[in-house]
């Protein structure tokens, strides 16, 4: 009965009631800001929409939530099944990440990858595995990558150079090539030899 009770009052609260809300400007059924006032009143009252498909339909987005830890430089990518994983700088220098534990889904606890980084940047090779890029304390390019796709993660690896700023692109056949800012101020470029492969 109370959640009845309650829905009722939802929707009654998301009905036009326009003897009593003077519209802010005129719009036609459906338009996006019809019933402005009324959506504002309700997730006022109730902090949230009753369902899912009337949330999309009004382009909600949820409040904040704190995921912890304590960083800088986050950058975000997708696994190969869906999941959202997260990257960062920990306050320690090391790359951590936390990642979504089923698709659309809670999000994990925090877990490093150690390292000492900035400027982390996120790749896929073609079979889908995550590879980050980062400066290392030495100035020099290191990786890191998945060792299958969606999966746990290799050790760090050096590509040498003297490094700012990395970016990463795909070329159209798969391979990722990383582009940077040398010592020089001059943009170099490093590229995997085979898609999922090796560098050059």
């Amino acid at each position: 009965m109370a959640e009845h009770r309650k829905r009722s009052e939802a929707l009654a609260v998301m009905a036009p009631e326009r003897e009593h809300v003077a519209p802010r400007h005129a719009v036609a059924p459906g338009d996006a800001g019809d019933h402005v006032e009324q959506v504002y009143r309700y997730l006022q009252r109730f902090g949230s929409f009753p369902n899912s498909d009337l949330a999309a339909h009004y382009h909600v987005w949820s409040g904040w939530e704190s995921l912890g830890g304590g960083l800088t430089d986050p950058v975000v990518a997708s696994n190969a099944d869906g999941r959202l994983e997260a990257f960062v700088r920990g306050l320690d220098g090391a790359l951590w990440h936390i990642w979504q534990t089923t698709p659309n889904g809670g999000w994990s606890g925090w877990a490093s990858l150690g390292g000492g980084i900035t400027d982390p940047v996120v790749g896929h090779n073609a079979d889908g595995r995550m590879e980050v890029f980062v400066r290392g304390l030495d100035g020099a390019l290191w990786h890191i990558w998945q060792t299958a796709p969606s999966s746990g993660w290799s050790g760090w690896e050096s590509l040498g150079g003297g490094i700012t700023d990395p970016v990463v692109g795909h070329n159209a056949d798969g391979r990722m090539e990383v582009f940077v800012r040398g010592l020089d101020g001059a943009l170099w470029h490093i590229w995997q030899t085979a898609p999922n492969n090796g560098w050059f």
